[in-house]
């Protein structure tokens, strides 16, 4: 079964394997769905993990196995130039799973069954991480 990689809103772009559709509201745009080549990914990546939406103004972020690219939203360009999640998310574990940055822009990266919180100043994970992501979002102990 396939299950949505992630998406990115207004207008909505959702991501689910090696194609992505597009939404205004609830309606999907014609021509949807569509290859992520043809989003500007090269050949060698099958998907999407995740996207980051991070900064002010906003940078959209996306991650596919040990790479990430930069999105120009003003543009509507993905740069072609694929950077290396371990030198620029030091500390950050790949293929990731899922990003989530709260209002207070703290951001956490998930893989697998364990979580890392993103120090963007530093530029590198916090101390005390992975942690159990079960507790960090059900306060479940496993």
């Amino acid at each position: 079964m396939k299950h949505v990689n992630y998406y990115i809103s207004i207008p909505y772009f959702i991501f689910l394997g090696n194609s992505f559709y597009v939404f205004n509201g609830n309606h999907l745009i014609e021509n949807s769905p569509r290859s992520i080549m043809d989003y500007g990914f090269p050949n060698f990546v099958n998907k999407v993990d995740a996207v980051m939406v991070y900064g002010l103004p906003p940078i959209t972020y996306l991650f596919s196995g040990e790479y990430f690219w930069v999105y120009d939203d003003q543009h509507k360009l993905l740069l072609q130039r694929h950077r290396s999640i371990k030198e620029h998310f030091k500390g950050v574990k790949t293929p990731i799973d899922d990003v989530l940055t709260w209002k207070s822009e703290d951001t956490y990266f998930f893989t697998g069954n364990q979580f890392w919180k993103f120090n963007h100043k530093q530029n590198k994970t916090e101390d005390g991480y992975p942690k159990n992501a079960a507790e960090f979002l059900l306060g479940c102990n496993s």
